[in-house]
């Protein structure tokens, strides 16, 4: 909706029209056609409460507010994507690799490249992470939060992996790529 000081701005010319669109409820399912017939799956959805918190005491709000924004971010990454958050800021990518320590790699040297600070920054998978080697590499880097979907059967080596280094893993539950 738009506040009287804005349509009052926009209403100064003539000729333009503004039009008013009735809120709709999206189509739970996300369709996307392809060569011989379409997938159909389920939207992919942020719902905070849904989330899994490992270690949660060692977040402050404002760190929870930094892996929302690094998990929404994921959804829009190539696949088997990596995504580094500092506050609202995305500081480094590592997408498109086969493999997903590469593609942590990828990310905190893009991070690094252009000065950013990883101290303290969130790192976002799309995926679940299938070994403790990413977040052995994080935790060099000094990141404190990873948030990913878990799902992985060495879920369990991953998380006491972050237990180790004092890394506050947030499981999301639902997985951000679409195929």
């Amino acid at each position: 909706d738009l506040s009287k000081e804005a349509e009052l701005l926009l209403t100064q010319k003539k000729n333009r029209r503004l039009v008013r669109l009735k809120k709709y409820p999206s189509d739970p399912l996300h369709i996307q056609s392809m060569l011989d017939g379409i997938l159909a799956q389920q939207r992919d959805a942020l719902d905070a409460q849904e989330f899994d918190f490992i270690q949660d005491e060692l977040l402050d709000h404002e760190t929870k507010q930094t892996a929302a924004f690094a998990w929404k971010i994921t959804r829009h990454v190539k696949s088997n994507g990596i995504v580094l958050c500092n506050g609202q800021q995305l500081i480094g990518t590592g997408t498109g690799q086969t493999s997903r320590v590469d593609a942590v790699r990828q990310a905190l040297e893009k991070a690094k490249q252009y000065g950013h600070n990883l101290q303290g920054a969130v790192l976002a998978s799309d995926a679940f992470f299938p070994f403790a080697d990413n977040v052995d590499l994080a935790a060099t880097h000094g990141i404190q939060t990873i948030i990913q979907p878990g799902g992985s059967v060495r879920d369990d080596e991953v998380l006491q992996a972050a237990i180790k280094h004092g890394i506050t893993m947030i499981l999301t539950g639902k997985r951000h790529f679409r195929h």
